[in-house]
């Protein structure tokens, strides 16, 4: 369980401050496919980003599993996004030069799993989104749906309880993009809790929740 409490959140000083999120309070169930919609510019990414500990907020705190993330030190703290969260983003933030199964492995090289271990562990999750004819291929070579399904290979080879996607389909066509939410969807059905930032509303609309964002704020939940 996600538990939001009082967060706020400020970038720049005095009078050119801008408030990104302001005194946020919010559960997500565990096991629920969630969207953070609204405009530019309202906080759907600075709330994804404080959720995922890739950024702390100003005031109030994020509780994941009875685990209060501001309090964790540096070390501890990456190893908590390592075993407990999987990011997926807009632009995908892949090694171009490295193999498909290269990108998927490397939070298992991070973690410090064996390279016999991590590899077995990476071709099952590639097989399972469909790509196992592309193991060795470079990720450079890769069509952008390629790119995205890699990209949610990797969040998932750890076995994560949560995954985090900041507009998945942000760099996708309609037919790659619907493929990639279907997956999410997936994900969720199979018991991992799904936190998506999109601006899409028909991806939006295959979440079992809806949260709708402005100026910082929560405006409407559905």
């Amino acid at each position: 369980m996600i538990k939001i409490n009082d967060v706020s959140k400020a970038f720049g000083q005095g009078a050119g401050s801008v408030v990104a999120l302001d005194n946020i309070n919010l559960t997500i169930e565990s096991g629920k496919f969630v969207a953070i919609t609204g405009k530019s510019g309202s906080g759907k990414s600075t709330l994804l980003n404080i959720v995922g500990a890739l950024e702390k907020p100003d005031t109030g705190y994020v509780e994941i599993d009875g685990e209060n993330l501001n309090i964790l030190k540096a070390d501890s703290l990456a190893d908590f996004r390592n075993k407990k969260l999987g990011y997926v983003f807009q632009s995908f933030y892949l090694e171009p030069e490295f193999s498909v199964i290269e990108n998927v492995a490397l939070p298992l090289l991070i973690a410090g799993e064996k390279k016999a271990d991590r590899e077995e562990k990476a071709k099952i999750m590639i097989n399972k989104l469909g790509l196992f004819d592309k193991t060795s291929e470079k990720v450079k070579n890769l069509s952008g749906g390629q790119k995205q399904r890699v990209a949610i290979a990797r969040a998932l080879v750890n076995d994560p309880d949560i995954i985090l996607a900041d507009e998945p389909t942000g760099n996708l066509d309609s037919a790659n993009g619907n493929e990639v939410i279907e997956i999410l969807r997936q994900i969720a059905n199979d018991g991992k809790t799904v936190l998506m930032v999109t601006h899409n509303l028909q991806d939006a609309n295959v979440a079992d929740y809806k949260i709708t964002l402005k100026d910082g704020k929560i405006i409407e939940t559905t």
